[in-house]
């Protein structure tokens, strides 16, 4: 049996409205579950989530005030679809 596919990935989160990493994962599990992924939770400090055949989790790294760096996994046969899934919600999230 081959190992799972496995894609990673960085996204850039900056905006004045940001102002804690909780705001980043609150809108992180709120994204995963409108994908479908209905068991995504915090675990301090990552976002975790999976289907019945692929897991996503999200870990993020604090670089200035109001600006993060996302750094994501995503493992299974669904990883690709997923990873795409998922940077798009990131780009749809409006911070006021």
């Amino acid at each position: 049996m081959a190992p799972p596919a496995l894609y990673s990935w960085m996204y850039l989160f900056e905006s004045p409205s940001i102002e804690s990493l909780g705001d980043l994962q609150f809108e992180t599990v709120q994204k995963m579950h409108e994908m479908g992924i209905a068991n995504a939770f915090i675990q301090n400090p990552d976002v975790v989530g999976s289907t019945s055949d692929t897991t996503v989790a999200v870990c993020y790294v604090g670089i200035a005030s109001h600006k993060w760096m996302a750094v994501a996994m995503a493992a299974g046969p669904h990883a690709k679809t997923l990873t795409d899934q998922l940077i798009k919600k990131f780009e749809s999230i409006e911070w006021f």
